[in-house]
C-alpha cells in the first residue's frame, strides 16, 4: 500500500490536471507530517470559475477513476457553506480516507442537502 503523502500527492496531480481546478491543496496531518497509520487525507480543491456544488457531487465518480472507492458520503451538516465528500479508498485499511472539499470563489450555493444522495449512516462531520 503506497504511503498517506503518496496517496495525497497522487490526488492532488490527478485533480490539478482537471481544467475547471484552480489549484489542489493537501492540508491537516499530511501536510504537516503529523499523521500516522490511522490518519485521513484531507484536500482542498479549488474550482474558482465553476460551480463547486456541482463538481462536488462528481467527485465520487472523478476519484473512482484513480482508486477504487469502497464506498462515500457528503458531509450534509456542513452544507450549502462548505462541500466535503468523504471516501474510503481501501479494503485493507478502513482508516485510508480521503476528504475533499470542493471550494471556489465566489462559493455557489446552487445544490443542497437534497440534491446530494446521503449514505443512511450519520456522517462523522455531522453537527448533532
Amino acid at each position: 500500500m503506497e504511503s498517506i503523502i503518496d496517496t495525497a500527492n497522487a490526488i492532488c496531480a490527478y485533480f490539478s490536471a482537471l481544467p475547471q481546478v484552480k489549484s489542489c491543496t493537501i492540508y491537516g496531518s499530511a501536510a504537516s507530517s503529523s499523521y500516522d497509520a490511522y490518519s485521513d487525507i484531507d484536500i482542498a480543491v479549488d474550482v474558482s470559475g465553476s460551480d463547486n456544488s456541482i463538481f462536488a457531487r462528481s467527485v465520487p465518480e472523478m476519484l473512482g477513476g484513480l482508486y477504487p472507492i469502497i464506498f462515500f458520503d457528503y458531509a450534509p451538516s456542513l452544507m450549502p457553506e462548505s462541500y466535503v465528500v468523504s471516501h474510503a479508498i481501501s479494503a485493507e485499511n478502513p482508516f485510508r480516507m480521503v476528504d475533499i472539499k470542493c471550494t471556489a470563489t465566489p462559493h455557489f450555493t446552487t445544490l443542497s442537502r437534497a440534491d446530494f444522495p446521503m449514505n443512511r449512516v450519520n456522517h462523522t462531520l455531522s453537527k448533532h
